[in-house]
C-alpha cells in the first residue's frame, strides 16, 4: 500500500498541474504554429501560382506577338 503525506499530495498535484498546463500551452503553441504555417504556405503558394500564371500569360502573349510579326513579315 502506498502512503502519501500531505506534502507528497501537494508535490503530486504540482507535478500533475504543471504537466497539464505545460501540455496545454504546448498544444496551443503547436496549434498556432500550424495555422501560421498553413497561412504562410497558402500565401506563398498563391504568390507562386500568380507569378507562374503571369509568366505563362506573358509567354503566350509574346508568342502570339512574335507569330503576328512573323505573319506580317512573310
Amino acid at each position: 500500500t502506498l502512503f502519501f503525506s500531505s506534502q507528497n499530495y501537494s508535490t503530486l498535484y504540482f507535478v500533475l498541474t504543471h504537466f497539464h498546463t505545460h501540455f496545454l500551452t504546448s498544444c496551443v503553441i503547436n496549434y498556432c504554429l500550424n495555422i501560421l504555417l498553413k497561412i504562410l504556405y497558402r500565401f506563398f503558394f498563391f504568390q507562386i501560382e500568380v507569378l507562374l500564371h503571369k509568366l505563362l500569360t506573358f509567354r503566350s502573349f509574346s508568342e502570339a506577338f512574335f507569330l503576328y510579326l512573323f505573319f506580317l513579315v512573310s
